[in-house]
């Protein structure tokens, strides 16, 4: 309710306005047009009603380098070895003094550092260096509590024979192993697998002068991992064994014709079959009758299709079959046909999905050759390859069947299962459907189901309930499937509240965009320009998180060191229930979501397992508080309600800012308001204060209070600011 001060008939009324909850930010309109709950930016928190920081990161693996120290990017260039003059410690940092080092202010790069002497670990090697000024320069360090001595700054060297470029990872689980999951890391030479149990890291091998030389992708398809390499033979592990193999390309051996006379014996529910000239199947393989020979014996029947159960020999195979027993008969069997002009291998695909049994690629390359297997560019970026039914590796050219976009100009961008047995293919520009997938490949219909909005990164599609969102050029988009199945896409992005965000996003980098569906929430990783309009990220370096609970966006998430790279998500099990990981472009598995914490723990460098502990800048900036009138205000108090988690030490500084005339100014710590930091109880309790501070008469049209977590993980519940309007009617009309 209103207060008056207690002098004169021409007094000011005290109002207050604020917020008792927090669900969303919003950073597209102006300050005082806000709604209640809303706020202008929340940095590293979450919101559940209530506003907190959010859970640390936790390094897992640490580095995955192998074969020695690569070549990292960023990199110092130096063409002659510098001079270290003199070098010092102070909180986890060494700082060394290169006199005029000439390198240019905002400079992060690998350096060797050689000839310091430390108390502690001794971090002389290949370190991640950042410009401080002129003549100085800073990197991290763990375990050191001394640095001193003089040294060298030089080059890092090339190792041509290193492995230290993540470049492809998935989740695996075998089959064969209850409750197992494993994250599978692509190195430039070798693969690792994560143990999510124990984190242990075994070593998987490529095959002999087999490397992977580019970003792509690794997924599991069937009981097998299938690492793609665009335009070459991809290489497969069969989940058990210690080494990739290469998958077979090239020309395709069409399925034989198994046609000898009394070929065929069955007894006891087994078929024996035998072909002189060798029937080139393996156990599993799907084999189908085409014809039966005169006074056919009971049982067979034209178009019955039967797995192979065994290979007994090059020329015999036996499969189960529902037939009464009989003595040698001719059969003619054949694998599947295909039914366009033939099959075709992997045609050298850059990623896939698995849908239905089927695994669906990007058609880019034909190939050919025996021994030695050449693609050849098609120079068609819109054309989509099925596989057969449990067989990765086999491929139906059905002529102009899946040219998605009939040869506008356009390109596959990402595919994603829906319902039934139809795929939903997001191009650059549009979005289509194929159906009728699981059956005959000539019965699929494609169809155009929106030209008006395309996905930009392949790695950001995700389904929620009927909805399916992706990052496209104008920010994140939905496709809502209503009744009956159909598509209808949403009106407006559902990013259009962080517009500004979307606005930093680096295109250069933007399709290696990445997302997850996690605790009910939407992370999207994105690479995030310090400053608007620079460019500069070298990767997704800060996650944007949508809580589908609020329905509202409710953080930017920050690392606080610029080498933490996202470049993938995996929600898997170290134990019942499933933790959410990321894979960084040269530090190994992070668990997400952690634990209540200050600091991150991060490996960001494949060179060692140094572990970087940034502090967690979690920050909430509330909306413009004006008193629901258009008036100018004298700001005079604000309260802050707050409580810490059990058993912990909290504490906020709070700054005040106003806007015509601008005002912004720190106005102490919750600590300073309540006479000390508020601690946990002698009970272990989650304390609860209620923080009254004075702002001393600021004036402006609308008001914001800034809250920085320098203490614990204290919710905040409410928020209240109280002034009074200064321009009011003095002299009344009448």
């Amino acid at each position: 309710m209103s207060q008056y001060r207690s002098t004169g008939g021409l007094d000011d009324a005290i109002a207050s306005d604020g917020d008792k909850a927090f669900n969303s930010v919003n950073l597209r309109d102006q300050l005082n047009q806000l709604l209640p709950t809303e706020v202008r930016e929340s940095v590293n928190g979450r919101m559940e009603g209530y506003w907190k920081p959010r859970k640390s990161v936790e390094s897992r693996t640490g580095a995955l380098v192998s074969g020695g120290n690569p070549l990292q990017l960023p990199f110092l260039v130096i063409d002659a070895t510098k001079t270290i003059s003199s070098a010092s410690y102070l909180t986890n940092t060494v700082t060394i003094t290169v006199t005029a080092h000439g390198f240019a202010a905002g400079t992060v790069g690998l350096a060797r550092i050689a000839g310091l002497t430390f108390t502690g670990t001794d971090p002389n090697g290949d370190r991640v260096v950042t410009y401080a000024t002129v003549d100085t320069l800073t990197f991290p360090v763990t375990g050191v509590t001394a640095a001193s001595g003089t040294g060298t700054l030089s080059q890092t060297p090339v190792n041509d024979s290193a492995a230290g470029n993540v470049r492809a990872s998935c989740l695996f689980s075998n089959p064969n192993e209850q409750s197992k999951e494993y994250v599978i890391v692509a190195l430039d030479t070798v693969a690792k697998k994560i143990d999510l149990d124990t984190y242990a890291v075994t070593t998987i091998t490529y095959p002999a002068s087999q490397t992977v030389d580019a970003f792509t992708d690794m997924q599991q398809c069937f009981d097998k991992v299938i690492l793609f390499r665009e335009g070459k033979q991809a290489l497969v592990w069969d989940g058990t064994s210690a080494a990739f193999t290469v998958m077979a390309g090239g020309d395709y051996t069409q399925p034989v014709i198994l046609d000898d006379a009394n070929n065929t014996v069955t007894l006891n529910g087994v078929a024996t079959v035998t072909h002189a000239a060798g029937h080139g199947l393996v156990e599993g393989d799907l084999i189908e009758i085409i014809a039966i020979a005169s006074s056919p014996p009971t049982g067979p029947v034209i178009g019955n299709q039967y797995y192979v159960a065994s290979i007994t020999s090059a020329t015999e195979f036996k499969m189960y079959v529902d037939w009464p027993d009989h003595a040698q008969h001719k059969i003619t069997y054949t694998k599947p046909q295909s039914s366009g002009g033939g099959f075709m291998h992997l045609p050298g695909a850059p990623w896939g999905t698995y849908f239905q049994r089927r695994l669906f690629v990007p058609y880019y390359y034909d190939q050919s050759g025996t021994s030695t297997v050449t693609f050849a560019d098609r120079n068609i970026r819109d054309e989509v390859a099925i596989s057969d039914i449990l067989d990765e590796n086999t491929y139906d050219q059905i002529y102009n069947q899946f040219r998605i976009s009939g040869g506008t100009a356009d390109q596959v961008v990402a595919m994603h299962g829906f319902f039934d047995d139809t795929m939903i293919v997001l191009n650059r520009n549009s979005i289509h459907s194929i159906s009728n997938t699981s059956g005959n490949l000539t019965d699929t219909v494609v169809r155009e189901l929106t030209g008006e909005v395309g996905c930009l990164a392949r790695k950001t599609v995700l389904m929620r309930g009927n909805t399916m969102y992706f990052l496209s050029d104008n920010g994140v988009y939905g496709l809502e499937f209503l009744n009956d199945y159909n598509l209808r896409g949403m009106d407006q992005p559902l990013s259009k509240n962080i517009q500004p965000y979307i606005d930093r996003i680096n295109p250069d980098k933007a399709d290696k965009a990445v997302a997850v569906y996690f605790d009910n929430r939407y992370f999207l990783a994105v690479p995030l320009d310090s400053v608007a309009g620079a460019n500069d990220a070298i990767g997704n370096n800060a996650v944007l998180v949508y809580n589908f609970l609020n329905k509202g966006w409710e953080s930017i998430d920050t690392y606080g060191n610029n080498q933490f790279i996202i470049t993938d998500y995996i929600t898997a099990s170290g134990g019942v229930r499933n933790n959410l990981y990321t894979v960084t472009s040269n530090g190994g598995l992070h668990q997400m979501e952690f634990a209540e914490s200050i600091q991150d723990r991060l490996s960001v460098s494949n060179l060692d397992n140094t572990i970087v502990t940034p502090q967690i800048a979690a920050s909430l900036t509330s909306r413009g508080y004006n008193f629901g009138n258009l008036d100018r205000k004298r700001f005079t108090d604000t309260q802050v309600q707050m409580q810490n988690l059990a058993g912990e030490t909290g504490e906020y500084s709070i700054s005040f800012a106003a806007e015509d005339p601008d005002f912004a100014a720190a106005i102490g710590t919750t600590s300073t308001f309540l006479g000390g930091m508020l601690t946990p109880s002698t009970t272990n309790e989650a304390e609860t204060a209620t923080i009254r501070c004075r702002i001393g008469g600021v004036r402006g049209f609308t008001g914001t209070l800034i809250l920085n977590r320098t203490q614990g993980s204290p919710k905040i519940h409410s928020i209240m600011v109280a002034g009074s309007v200064t321009n009011r009617q003095i002299i009344s009309q009448k």
